[in-house]
């Protein structure tokens, strides 16, 4: 059953946004759907996390689940903070798990869930499965009333893999895109392309953290207003998206 909206506010990323908000050199995003609340990746600081959640009104008494994309510190240094706020829930990060991410699981309570293959983490909402090469890293799926959200660490696979895969995963079509894209180093043309080839996906796109401003310029060229730039304290619903 899909969830009938998906809200996605950026906690942190590399990119400011409110005067009393922080940016940072990592992404955390809080995701909300009528029935669950996800934290997705911790930032690289904790109190950094914490200081923008409060900020942003944002509680942590609801999240449920802790996803982490993938084992790099700007995604997943504040985990420590994140469980001392939200302890006793369910952590799932790629397979192999680091051994500092299960004594922090362990030592409050939360139970960490190792990811390979696509899983189903609540009805509706799944982890692509973990893509090994360049680094293991698994990307979040939602069934919104108005097609997929795919929500990305660093995308360090290719974003355009992961589209395709959560495609597969899910069974539908893609709506939204967002999160960091890992697109650096590369000629404009280059992510012009990405870019078109992304359109023929999904209708709405919002880049950040690891995307250069030429990378978020290029797609903003493409997707023209369905382009949704993420900065610190961004709200991307899909009830505001037509």
């Amino acid at each position: 059953m899909p969830e009938a909206r998906v809200r996605t506010t950026i906690i942190c990323d590399n990119r400011p946004g409110g005067k009393q908000l922080i940016e940072d050199p990592g992404f955390s995003a809080l995701v909300e759907t009528p029935h669950h609340t996800i934290l997705f990746d911790t930032n690289s600081r904790g109190s950094i996390l914490m200081a923008n959640m409060m900020n942003l009104n944002l509680t942590h008494k609801d999240i449920e689940m802790i996803f982490l994309s993938h084992h790099h510190w700007d995604h997943i240094g504040g985990l420590d903070d994140a469980l001392q706020q939200a302890p006793y829930v369910d952590v799932y990060a790629p397979d192999p798990i680091l051994e500092k991410e299960i004594q922090l699981a362990d030592s409050h309570g939360a139970k960490i869930i190792p990811v390979k293959k696509s899983i189903e983490l609540a009805p509706g909402i799944y982890s692509t499965g973990i893509i090994k090469q360049p680094i293991p890293e698994h990307s979040l799926v939602i069934e919104s009333e108005k097609g997929l959200v795919l929500i990305t660490g660093c995308a360090h696979p290719g974003i355009l893999e992961l589209a395709k895969l959560a495609v597969q995963v899910a069974d539908g079509e893609l709506f939204l895109v967002l999160g960091g894209f890992h697109l650096e180093g590369m000629p404009r043309e280059k992510y012009i392309e990405i870019a078109e080839e992304l359109k023929d996906m999904t209708r709405h796109v919002a880049p950040g953290h690891c995307n250069t401003d030429e990378a978020i310029d290029a797609f903003g060229e493409v997707f023209g207003e369905f382009c949704h730039p993420l900065r610190v304290g961004e709200i991307i619903d899909t009830d505001d998206l037509d």
